[in-house]
């Protein structure tokens, strides 16, 4: 949706229309994405060291591809944050090199649950 947002706000600009409407739609999905950072952040009280599993990492379903994916957004602030960050996704055969070291990646999606690693949102 987000590509569609900006192409229609592009093709608005290119009319030199005024579309108030796509900026508040892009602001609203920006301010969507921060949800499970507000969850976590209630949650916890810091991320440092905290283990958070991450299963799947593309953007939609049946591709490999992780350009615009909210998964990987959400790995690198994670990392930033300073968790440790576990990672399950039989799609994608290599993950972004800025995540080498940083990120555990597990080739089957128990692992992390054997390791008693996982966590969930919901709790």
């Amino acid at each position: 949706m987000a590509r569609d947002i900006d192409f229609l706000a592009k093709a608005a600009k290119d009319k030199s229309l005024t579309v108030p409407l796509l900026q508040s739609v892009r602001a609203s999905n920006d301010e969507h994405k921060k949800w499970v950072q507000r969850k976590l952040f209630e949650k916890f009280s810091t991320l440092t060291k905290l283990s958070v599993a991450i299963w799947g990492l593309t953007y939609k379903p049946e591709t490999s591809t992780l350009r615009r994916s909210l998964a990987v957004e959400l790995c690198d602030w994670l990392i930033c944050e300073g968790a440790n960050v576990h990672v399950y996704d039989p799609a994608v055969k290599k993950l972004p090199s800025r995540w080498d070291e940083k990120i555990d990646r597990f080739d089957n999606a128990l692992e992390v649950l054997d390791k008693n690693k996982s966590f969930g949102y919901w709790n």
